[in-house]
C-alpha cells in the first residue's frame, strides 16, 4: 500500500513523516539545507511481515506542483496534511482539488503543528476543515490533530494508517502491469535500476517488459518492492527494477513506463470526460492549451469541447489532443493545468483511446459517450461498445489493460455475446447477421437461378462487407452446421436451391471430361471436336462451372476446378507468384501462365502488386475445404 502527503509548503508533511515512520524523506542535499521538499521522497512503514505501507511525500510549493503530481500518480491513499497555525491555505485547496479530480478514494486529514496553538484553535480549525472538506465532496474523512514535535495524535494516525485496505491490490491478478517510472540510477555491480509506482498487474523476476522513451524489451534481473527484496511485485506497491538490456542511465527519463507488452500503437488522441473542482479550477474554453499529467508522464496539448452549449450539471465531454504520444488506459485520471499560468484547469477521466475520425459531435455518438461517463468498470464498458456492433477483444483488453486471465473472466460472466476469435458480438445481432447473409443468398438465386451459388469472400462482400471476415465466416460455418446452407465444392446456397445436369447432360459430360486431362480446353474447340453447336456447348460448360465441374481462367476457356485447385496449390506453396515460374513450372506458353494469375487475381486468391502476384486468401480453392471458393463461370468473382 502506497500514502502520499499532500499539502501547502511549510505545514510539516516532512517531519509528520518521519515521526511516523523514523526516517527523513528529505534525501536531496538542497532540500536540507532550505528546509523544504523540492522533489519526491519515500518513507516506509513495517507492519509485519507481510504488510510495509510506503509513504510519498509530495512538495508543498506551488513552483513545484509538477512533482507533486508525480508523487499522487497512481495511489489509492493521501494524507492531506494542514498545520494548525496557518489552516487552510492555496496549496492546500489545489492539491486537495488534485486528489479530488484523480479520485483518491481514502483520504485523511492530519492536523499538525498542534502544540503552537491552544485547544479553541484546534477545535475551530477542525470545524473549518470539516465544512471545507464536505462541501468538496470527500464525505466522512477522518482527521487527526497531531503535533510531530511533542508526538501528539502521532500513535493514533499510524494505527489508523495501518488499518487502511490495500484496494489497489485486487488489480494485480486481471490486470497487465503498468509501472510510472519516477527516478532511474546506476548501482555498481547491478546496472541500471529504475523506481516507481506499480499501477495494476504483477512482475516477476525474469520477466520481459517493454521499456518506452528507449523502445525496447528489458529483463527485470532484481526486484525490491517497500523497500525489500522480492520475487514478486505488484499494483499498489512501490517498486524498484534492476534491468538488463542494451540500455543506459541516460536512456531513460521520469516519465518513461514499464509495460507488460509492447504497445500497439501511441495515443495522441483521447476522448475524456472533464470534471472540474469550483475551489481552483479556472474557466476554459475550446481548444485551450493545457499540460497533460498522467503518472509521472506529463505532455502538452489541447482541449477541444465537443459541446458547444451545455447546460448547468450537464457531463462535459472534450477530446484532448496531445502533442506527444501518452500511455494510458480507460479510467485514467488526467490532471490538465494551463499552459500559460500553470493553474489547475480541469481532471479528465479517460473514456476512449480511439476516437472516431467523423460524427463524435454527433448527438447520436454523444449520447452513447454519455452513457459510458456514467458507467465504470469493465462489464459496463464491454455492454456499452457491443451496442454499437463487434468487439475487438484484443482491442478492447489493451484499452482496458486486462491480461488473459481477466479477459476470459470478463467474457465468461455474458452468456448472450458469441465469441469467435478476437471479436465478440451479441447473439441477437449475431442472428440478424445470419439472417442477413440468408436474406442475400436468397437474392442470389433469384436474380440468378441458374447459378448453383457464391464463394464465402464474395459473401461476406456482398452481404456484410462492414464486419471482420473472421465473424463471417463463423456466421457461415454455423449456418452450415444448422443445415440452414449448403455447400457444394465451394459454392455456398440455400438448401431448396439446386441444379442438376439432365441425363442427356450427363451423358456429354462423359465425353467432355476425357479432354480436359492434359490442358485447358477452349469452347469453340470442345463444340468442334464433339460435333455440337457451339451455343449448345457454351450453354452446357457455364452450367458445369456453376456445378463446381470446371472454372473458366477467362471466357470460354475453362480447366477442371480440381486442376484449379492444383494450380492455386503451386502458387501457395511453391512460390509462382509470377508469370516466368508458373510457365516453368508448368511448361506452358506465357499467355496462359498470365491468363491463370489474372483469374486468380480477380477471384481474390492472390493479388497483383508489380509483376507478382501475392497470396491475399489461401484459402480460397482449396477442394477438400468444405468453405473453398470458385471463381464465376466467366472468370470474375
Amino acid at each position: 500500500m502506497i500514502i502520499a502527503t499532500a499539502g501547502h509548503v511549510d505545514h510539516g508533511k516532512s517531519a509528520l513523516l518521519q515521526a511516523l515512520t523514523g526516517i527523513d524523506p528529505m534525501h536531496l542535499p538542497e532540500e536540507k539545507r532550505r528546509g523544504m521538499t523540492i522533489d519526491i521522497g519515500f518513507a516506509f512503514l513495517p507492519v509485519n511481515e507481510k504488510k510495509i505501507i510506503a509513504f510519498v511525500d509530495v512538495p508543498g510549493h506551488e513552483k513545484f506542483l509538477s512533482n507533486m503530481l508525480v508523487g499522487v500518480g497512481g495511489v489509492q491513499h493521501a494524507l492531506l496534511v494542514i498545520a494548525c497555525d496557518d489552516g487552510i491555505m492555496p496549496q492546500t485547496r489545489e492539491h486537495a482539488a488534485i486528489l479530488k479530480l484523480l479520485r483518491v478514494e481514502q483520504i485523511t486529514i492530519a492536523l499538525t503543528k498542534a502544540d503552537r496553538v491552544d485547544l479553541a484553535r484546534q477545535q475551530a480549525l477542525r470545524q473549518e476543515v470539516q465544512n471545507w472538506q464536505a462541501a468538496l465532496g470527500f464525505g466522512q474523512v477522518p482527521m487527526f490533530i497531531t503535533s510531530a514535535h511533542s508526538g501528539m495524535g502521532i500513535h493514533e494516525l499510524r494505527q489508523h494508517l495501518i488499518a487502511l485496505p490495500d484496494t489497489l491490490a485486487e488489480n494485480a491478478h486481471t490486470r497487465r502491469f503498468r509501472l510510472a517510472i519516477d527516478r532511474v540510477f546506476h548501482v555498481r555491480g547491478s546496472g541500471v535500476v529504475v523506481t516507481g509506482t506499480a499501477l495494476s498487474g504483477q512482475v516477476n523476476i525474469g520477466d520481459m517488459l517493454w521499456l518506452t522513451g528507449a523502445e525496447q524489451q528489458v529483463r527485470v534481473r532484481d526486484l525490491h518492492a517497500q523497500n525489500q527484496p522480492v520475487k514478486k511485485a505488484q499494483a499498489g506497491q512501490r517498486v524498484a527494477l534492476n534491468l538488463v538490456g542494451r540500455l543506459e542511465k541516460q536512456d531513460i527519463t521520469r516519465g518513461d513506463w514499464l509495460l507488460s507488452e509492447k504497445p500497439t500503437e501511441s495515443i495522441s488522441r483521447i476522448l475524456v470526460q472533464v470534471e472540474t473542482v469550483p475551489d481552483v479550477h479556472i474557466a476554459f474554453r475550446h481548444w485551450h492549451a493545457v499540460h497533460a499529467h498522467h503518472g509521472a508522464q506529463h505532455a502538452s496539448g489541447h482541449l477541444a469541447l465537443l459541446q458547444e452549449k451545455r447546460l448547468s450539471g450537464d457531463i462535459i465531454l472534450a477530446e484532448v489532443v496531445l502533442d506527444a504520444p501518452m500511455y494510458l488506459a480507460e479510467d485514467d485520471r488526467l490532471i490538465l493545468r494551463d499552459s500559460g499560468t500553470q493553474r489547475i484547469v480541469a481532471g479528465a477521466r479517460v473514456l476512449s483511446l480511439h476516437p472516431p475520425r467523423r460524427g463524435k459531435r454527433q448527438s447520436v455518438f454523444l449520447d452513447w459517450l454519455k452513457e459510458k461517463a456514467l458507467h465504470d468498470g469493465d462489464q459496463a464498458s464491454l455492454r456499452l461498445l457491443l451496442q454499437q456492433g463487434h468487439v475487438a477483444l484484443s482491442d478492447f483488453a489493451w484499452a482496458r489493460q486486462l491480461n488473459e486471465a481477466g479477459l476470459r473472466a470478463l467474457c465468461a460472466m455474458f452468456s448472450d455475446v458469441l465469441i469467435s476469435g478476437d471479436f465478440a458480438m451479441a447473439k441477437e445481432r449475431a442472428q440478424q447477421q445470419r439472417e442477413r447473409i440468408l436474406e442475400m443468398l436468397a437474392m442470389v438465386h433469384r436474380q440468378m437461378p441458374d447459378q448453383i451459388g457464391v464463394g464465402r469472400a464474395r459473401l461476406h462482400r456482398m452481404a456484410l462487407p462492414a464486419v471482420p471476415e473472421a465473424l463471417v465466416f463463423a456466421h457461415i460455418e454455423y449456418l452450415l452446421g444448422e443445415s440452414k446452407i449448403v455447400n457444394n465444392n465451394g459454392w455456398l446456397h440455400l438448401p431448396e436451391h439446386n441444379i442438376a445436369l439432365t441425363e442427356a447432360e450427363q451423358a456429354l459430360w462423359q465425353r467432355v471430361e476425357p479432354f480436359f486431362a492434359k490442358a485447358p480446353c477452349w469452347t469453340r474447340d470442345l463444340a468442334v471436336a464433339l460435333s455440337v453447336p457451339e451455343e449448345d456447348m457454351r450453354a452446357f460448360l457455364r452450367k458445369a462451372a456453376r456445378l463446381g465441374e470446371v472454372t473458366a481462367v477467362v471466357r470460354d476457356r475453362y480447366y477442371l476446378t480440381k486442376q484449379i485447385a492444383e494450380l492455386a496449390t503451386l502458387v501457395r506453396d511453391h512460390g509462382c507468384d509470377h508469370a516466368g515460374a508458373l510457365r516453368d513450372r508448368l511448361n506452358i506458353g506465357r499467355k496462359l501462365a498470365i491468363q491463370i494469375l489474372e483469374f486468380f487475381d480477380r477471384s481474390g486468391f492472390t493479388r497483383r502488386q508489380g509483376d507478382k502476384h501475392l497470396l491475399r486468401d489461401a484459402e480460397l480453392f482449396k477442394i477438400a475445404n468444405t468453405t473453398a471458393a470458385h471463381g464465376d463461370d466467366d472468370g470474375i468473382s
